[in-house]
C-alpha cells in the first residue's frame, strides 16, 4: 500500500512539473511575440513611407504603327517608280550617273507583284547593269484592297538607304517629295495649305510685291 502511494505520489509530480514547463514555454513565446510584432508594424510603417517617396515613373508611349498601304501593287509600284525616278534619278538625283534604275512588275490580272532593283553601274561590264544595291519587292496581301511594301537596302551607305526607305514608305501611301525630311516619314499630315487653290500664292506674291514698292 505504502509503494502505491509513493507512485502515485511520483506520477502527480510528472505531472505538476509537465504543467510547469508548459506555461513557461507559453510564456516565452508570448514575451517573443511582444517583442516581434512592434518591430514587424514599425517596418511596415516604413516601407509604405519608403514607397511614397519613390520618384514616379515615365510613361512610355509606343510607337504609331504607320498606315496601310492602301491600292493594288500595280498602283503602289507606279507611285514608287514615280518617285524614284524623279528624285534619286532626277538632274540631281544621288544616285544619278553611279546606279542603274532596274524594274520588273507582273501584270495586274496576274497579281501585279513587282520588284524594283537600284544597281551598282559597271560601264567596264558587257551589260552597265552590277550587283543590286538596294531593293523594293511590292507584294499583294489576304486583304484585297492593300499592298505588302518591303524596302532592303543591300550595298548602300546606311545614311543614304535609311533616307531611300523613308522615301518609299512615303510614295507608297502616294505622298509626294524628294526630302524625307519635307514628309516626316510615311505617316506624317499633310501641311495644311496643301489642298489650298494653286492661284492662292501668285495672289500673295502679287500683294507681297505690291506692298515692298510701297
Amino acid at each position: 500500500m505504502e509503494k502505491l502511494d509513493r507512485q502515485n505520489s511520483h506520477v502527480l509530480q510528472l505531472r505538476a512539473g509537465s504543467r510547469t514547463s508548459r506555461s513557461g514555454l507559453c510564456l516565452a513565446v508570448s514575451a517573443v511575440s511582444a517583442l516581434l510584432l512592434p518591430g514587424c508594424t514599425s517596418t511596415s510603417g516604413l516601407s509604405t513611407a519608403a514607397l511614397q517617396g519613390l520618384p514616379e515613373l515615365p510613361k512610355i508611349e509606343l510607337p504609331k504603327a504607320p498606315p496601310p498601304i492602301v491600292g493594288s501593287p500595280t498602283e503602289v509600284y507606279e507611285r514608287i517608280g514615280r518617285g524614284a525616278m524623279a528624285c534619286w534619278f532626277g538632274a540631281d538625283g544621288p544616285l544619278k550617273g553611279r546606279y542603274i534604275y532596274d524594274a520588273m512588275a507582273e501584270p495586274a490580272h496576274k497579281g501585279g507583284r513587282a520588284e524594283i532593283n537600284i544597281r551598282e553601274r559597271d560601264d567596264a561590264a558587257p551589260s552597265p547593269r552590277g550587283v543590286k544595291a538596294f531593293r523594293v519587292t511590292i507584294a499583294p496581301t489576304t486583304n484585297s484592297e492593300e499592298t505588302s511594301v518591303l524596302a532592303e537596302n543591300l550595298k548602300l551607305p546606311e545614311e543614304t538607304a535609311g533616307r531611300m526607305k523613308a522615301s518609299v514608305a512615303a510614295w507608297s501611301i502616294g505622298q509626294q517629295g524628294c526630302d524625307p525630311e519635307t514628309f516626316k516619314g510615311a505617316w506624317a499630315a499633310a501641311p495644311e495649305n496643301a489642298s489650298a487653290p494653286a492661284g492662292a500664292d501668285k495672289k500673295t506674291a502679287k500683294v507681297t510685291a505690291a506692298k515692298a514698292k510701297r
